[in-house]
């Protein structure tokens, strides 16, 4: 059986177009973002039933663009202006409270959703939150992709919570040749990155106030619901069953989940539920165990 080439949804790429636009008004590049915003006309008008986007045409695109602008650093220049035009992130976790590492579950499910780029996988340790970025190796991915994605997310923790990792490391290579080209890395990551390692990471020391105890269960319950409505929204074709394993998994911190509460939160009943799992061959007792 073949397997269906990886895709991008277009939601995502329609904020990297605006995150470019923004990059480039800031830098003064007046004709450069007029032909950007070309390009994004012509784009959305080629696709216009498409919800995904196959991802060797966006690294084809992206290594184009950063040729065209003379950028060898684009993916980590757009980074900051990238995670900042995820509506359906920036809204939940500016009201929501939830402690880093339940930030970081939610951060790896919704680019699971939004790209098959790359996995984004969560490692607790005693002393340290450990994010792995893993590229499907028959997917060709650029470099500004893969610098990109990880730029981004370690934005988006920094601006949630003020937290910068401790090391940073690349898969690829990358010959740096002078401080300025350092910069671009401190400048996102706080820290110099390794290359060449055996994965991509991001590893950061858990903050020593972390407790993973909710002093109003209740209100835990309303942010959860009031995020899945969200998401769903806009990612209306996640299977159920993976819906519901991501919520027990931070539900599970609040107690032994009851299929009620998680009935609550997908807003159907009980029976509804089971109905849903059972059409895709298993139970809110086996996503519990």
């Amino acid at each position: 059986m073949q397997r269906n080439s990886p895709t991008v949804a277009l939601t995502t790429i329609k904020a990297h177009l605006t995150a470019l636009k923004a990059f480039l008004s800031a830098s003064e590049r007046q004709a450069e973002l007029t032909s950007i915003e070309r390009l994004i006309e012509q784009q959305i008008q080629a696709r216009p039933a498409m919800t995904r986007v196959p991802v060797s045409d966006v690294a084809r695109n992206l290594d184009l663009v950063a040729q065209w602008l003379n950028e060898p650093f684009l993916g980590l220049r757009l980074a900051p202006y990238s995670s900042r035009h995820h509506p359906h992130l920036s809204f939940f976790f500016h009201t929501s409270g939830f402690p880093l590492p339940d930030y970081l579950l939610i951060l790896e499910r919704y680019i699971r959703i939004c790209t098959q780029v790359m996995t984004l996988s969560l490692e607790e340790t005693p002393d340290h939150l450990i994010l792995t970025f893993t590229p499907d190796d028959d997917i060709p991915i650029s470099v500004h992709q893969h610098e990109g994605f990880a730029a981004s997310v370690a934005d988006a923790v920094y601006r949630c919570f003020s937290l910068r990792p401790d090391k940073v490391s690349f898969r690829h290579q990358r010959a740096l040749q002078c401080d300025e080209e350092y910069e671009h890395y401190r400048t996102v990551f706080g820290c110099e990155p390794f290359f060449r390692q055996s994965d991509t990471q991001l590893i950061f020391s858990r903050p020593r106030s972390f407790r993973r105890a909710f002093s109003d269960p209740d209100s835990h319950i309303r942010s959860l619901q009031q995020f899945e409505a969200l998401n769903h929204k806009a990612f209306p074709d996640e299977s159920w069953s993976g819906r519901c394993r991501f919520l027990l998994r931070l539900l599970m911190y609040c107690g032994e989940p009851q299929k009620q509460t998680l009935a609550d939160i997908l807003t159907v009943t009980p029976r509804t539920l089971q109905r849903r799992l059972s059409d895709e061959g298993t139970t809110f007792r086996a996503r519990l165990n």
